[in-house]
């Protein structure tokens, strides 16, 4: 899971564009019914409510004070997160390593964060 963690922390910035065609499994242990093959569906559909648990504990820690609130105040920190731009992303890149441990813990403890952010690590539909 941690690599999984890290690797969106990094490479996502809270983007939710990445699919993935692979059966899916709902909260309550039900499969989801799984797209047919070479179709893909975004993760961020499959698993909405991880979604906004993963970005809500990414967001929680990425706009502190002593992580990039002021350089990230118009794109990750804003109420509706675009992408980084670049002074953003600069301060994400050299504090990627501060939220890792705050984001995967939330997601531990949720299924369907734990499910979003596994698909998208594993997406293969980019």
């Amino acid at each position: 899971m941690r690599a999984a963690a890290i690797v969106l922390f990094v490479v996502a910035c809270g983007s939710s564009s990445s699919n993935n065609a692979t059966k899916a499994t709902t909260d309550s242990g039900v499969d989801a019914a799984a797209p047919p093959p070479g179709t893909c569906v975004p993760c961020s559909q499959q698993f909405a409510t991880g979604l906004t648990k993963y970005t809500n504990a990414r967001k929680g820690c990425i706009c502190t004070d002593d992580v990039c609130s002021d350089a990230c105040a118009a794109t990750q920190c804003a109420k509706n997160v675009t992408p980084a731009d670049p002074t953003c992303q600069a301060c994400l890149d050299g504090n990627e390593g501060k939220c890792v441990e705050t984001v995967e813990s939330t997601c531990e403890a949720d299924v369907e964060c734990t499910h979003y952010v596994l698909c998208h690590a594993d997406s293969k539909c980019d």
